[in-house]
């Protein structure tokens, strides 16, 4: 027997009722569990009553009652989640049923924008330099500098008082040092999802180096909302499911969600073994999943068109214009002190050049000399070189599909410092921080602010809708700065806020030094924000999965199986793309459907049933094509 309830009341089904409920794979769809259209009939006094608030609406946009739904047949729950009414007449209604990620998806719709979300004041009862000390998940946001390219201000200003190492938060006024609290990726995340009224009880996220991100912006707020400003909830979440090759996974039961790596979301998970099945082909290779393979995609960063980036990203041109050499792992510099990039360019002349990038087989990194200045007598010449192509694009050769992340790194531009040490000696210290536009104003502030008239608007393209730029750095913690005084040569060290985007930074450097650049490592974890660090550490790790040979069954089995499970079917293991039941009045109707595709796992992550005392001899629980039980 099929009962439906609807908010706590069981409706009556026509007699001819019948439903088919599919059950997705997140992993490979942007859907969960649903029903297609179901139509009841409003004639009955319990159905009429259940919608009796239909006779008071003329247009099913107006809907708003998100209610409870439970579909069960055969005493098994087939589908819960909430009511979707899809039309009505004046006889009948018809609805679907969301649940899991499709409920997600549907409520929080394509145009929902962060800034309306009822999401909760930034602050937290601790001192700022608490907040600098500290790093996720003890704090959920951070206070480090943060340079503001519109209105040229320093948010978040740190200085030394006196010979203090430890920095002093900016008393100054708000005016000219704005206070803007910078939130951790993993923690606004689970701000989003929790003001959609779902708790993140798994973020695999945060097991990771990346667990330190944060977002920059220069936004002055009062509430988490306004700090993407212009972003839909939708685009927030599946960029940092592409970002990061993950995915959201609803349970709507429960109301809480998991983020899971597209590599490791089997981790734990239990073995189906099909029985009953009557019929197995080969599904058709066009029906493959609806997300990109990060592995079989060009991949790239909407970064910005500014002169640094272009060195972080050399177009093909210049790759094909430049020459190619190393610098071997032979090579020495003669003063142990010295950088050994920098002693490359200093020793040899002939390797001052701007035609020729230099591989440090070392660290894997490209350099490209730019220019020697003459200091004249008595001083040194500088050497001036830069780190190239380390943001490169992705570009495997089995490329079927290109992708371009709107979630980038921070531009990092030189800032000042400034070290109070006495009356007479004020020096400034510059270190690379993070450089973003400012925030964005709505068109009424706009005009107001600037008198701008309607014809400059629509020539220029201003616009309400303009979204907050997204960008990415991470925060592990203050690093070590060195300085000289210019009063009595003393050297002092001080703890600073600093963060980064790569394994190597361009290390800081007093601006008035004239100092060459020196790259040093920023981070002993190998936190990188590179492409080439995420292809290594996430896209790679991903399931050696055969889509292009998946598999249509149908079966009698009478189990309801979870479709993110391993499936034993006929001896093979598989992964599951969709599964599809029909319910008539009277239960489940005829064999249930479900596509398939084959995975290559271990035994131990498929399942494993039992290991003997010495380790070696898993019993995997499935017999082998040729007959012989898998014993090893």
């Amino acid at each position: 027997m099929t009962e439906l309830f609807i908010d706590g009341v069981n409706v009556v089904l026509p007699k001819n009722f019948s439903v088919a409920v599919k059950r997705e794979n997140p992993m490979f769809t942007k859907n969960g569990e649903y029903t297609y259209d179901i139509t009841l009939q409003l004639s009955n006094p319990t159905n009429a009553k259940l919608y009796e608030h239909l006779n008071r609406l003329n247009s099913v946009t107006e809907i708003k009652t998100n209610r409870t739904a439970i579909l069960r047949a055969d005493n098994r729950v087939y589908c819960n989640g909430t009511e979707v009414i899809t039309g009505w007449t004046d006889d009948t209604v018809s609805i679907q049923i969301a649940s899991g990620n499709s409920e997600l998806n549907y409520f929080i719709g394509a145009d929902k924008k962060i800034e309306v979300l009822e999401m909760a004041d930034y602050h937290e009862s601790l001192s700022p330099l608490s907040q600098i000390e500290l790093t996720y998940p003890s704090v959920y946001y951070n206070l480090v500098p943060v340079y503001n390219q519109d209105t040229e201000q320093m948010c978040n200003a740190w200085f030394f008082n006196g010979k203090s190492t430890t920095p002093v938060w900016s008393d100054l006024s708000v005016e000219s040092h704005p206070e803007c609290p910078q939130p951790y990726l993993c923690g606004y995340i689970k701000w989003v999802l929790q003001a959609l009224g779902y708790e993140l009880v798994k973020n695999q996220l945060e097991d990771t180096v990346f667990k330190d991100l944060y977002i920059c912006h220069a936004n002055v707020i009062t509430n988490w909302n306004q700090v993407l400003r212009g972003w839909t909830v939708l685009d927030f979440l599946t960029q940092i499911e592409q970002l990061f090759d993950m995915v959201f996974v609803v349970d709507n039961k429960a109301k809480t969600a998991a983020l899971l790596f597209r590599g490791r979301y089997l981790a734990g998970a239990n073995t189906a073994h099909v029985k009953w099945v009557s019929d197995v082909y080969e599904a058709e290779t066009e029906d493959e999943p609806d997300f990109e393979d990060m592995t079989q995609a060009n991949v790239s960063y909407n970064l910005p068109g500014d002169s640094d980036w272009k060195f972080a990203r050399l177009e093909d041109p210049v790759k094909q214009a430049a020459k190619y050499e190393t610098i071997p792992d032979s090579f020495t510099p003669q003063s142990i002190s010295r950088d050994r990039v920098l002693a490359w360019f200093e020793e040899d002349e002939a390797h001052q050049n701007s035609q020729t990038i230099y591989t440090d087989t070392k660290s894997e990194r490209q350099y490209l000399f730019q220019e020697k200045e003459d200091m004249g007598e008595g001083h040194s010449d500088i050497i001036r070189f830069t780190m190239v192509d380390h943001f490169a694009d992705l570009t495997p050769d089995e490329a079927v599909t290109d992708v371009e992340l709107d979630i980038t790194p921070v531009t990092l531009a030189d800032g000042t410092v400034r070290m109070f040490r006495g009356i007479n000696d004020h020096p400034t210290y510059t270190c690379q921080l993070p450089s973003v536009s400012g925030g964005v104003d709505y068109l009424g502030e706009q005009m107001e602010a600037s008198n701008v008239n309607l014809v400059t608007m629509i020539e220029e393209g201003t616009s309400s809708d303009s979204s907050t730029e997204l960008r990415l750095a991470f925060y592990s913690g203050m690093s070590r700065l060195g300085t000289i005084s210019e009063q009595d040569g003393t050297t002092y060290n001080y703890d600073y806020p600093i963060p980064y985007t790569d394994e190597y930074i361009r290390a800081p450097y007093r601006d008035d030094s004239g100092g060459s650049p020196i790259y040093r490592k920023s981070n002993s974890v190998g936190a990188s924000l590179r492409l080439q660090t995420l292809n290594e550490l996430i896209y790679q790790t991903n399931y050696d999965i055969d889509y292009n040979h998946g598999i249509k069954l149908s079966s009698y089995d009478p189990n309801v199986y979870d479709p993110m499970a391993v499936f034993e079917i006929r001896n093979k293991r598989y992964v599951c793309k969709e599964i599809e039941y029909t319910l008539d009045a009277y239960g489940r109707k005829g064999a249930w459907t479900g596509t398939f595709y084959p995975i290559k796992l271990s035994d131990t992550e498929a399942d494993a049933r039992w290991i003997l005392a010495d380790g070696k001899w898993r019993d995997g629980g499935v017999w082998l094509d040729n007959g012989r039980w898998l014993d090893n």
